[in-house]
């Protein structure tokens, strides 16, 4: 089993940008030092603390990270689900915003393939 270094830091980096933030603005919304991004970079893995910190920001389950085993079954809510309690915790939606867009997004996903 081995960890993503690469897939975890893309994730991160992703997010950050998503949410409008700096390496420095994460750092310290987080209190993670900027050598550590520095270091996550450039592929190295950061400590427990930290991985688990930035898991929690992501909001995703460690395994998301892990390659050459199978994963175990959990049961973790399924992917609307997730998606909809993500939309709910955005404090920049107004709650009538955010029933508008479960819809939507309830709709779609029913439409594409999903379930519920």
């Amino acid at each position: 089993m081995h960890f993503d270094s690469a897939r975890f830091f893309r994730d991160v980096d992703q997010r950050r940008q998503d949410a409008g933030l700096s390496w420095r603005q994460l750092g310290k919304e987080l209190q993670i030092s900027a050598s550590t991004f520095s270091r996550m970079s450039q592929g190295k893995r950061p400590d427990v603390d930290t991985f688990l910190n930035l898991l929690g920001w992501l909001g995703v389950p460690a395994d998301t990270y892990l390659l050459g085993a199978e994963r175990p079954a959990r049961s973790s809510p399924d992917t609307i689900t997730q998606v909809l309690a993500l939309l709910r915790s955005d404090a920049s939606l107004d709650p009538s915003a955010a029933d508008a867009i479960e819809d939507i997004v309830r709709v779609a996903y029913r439409r594409l393939g999903g379930a519920n």
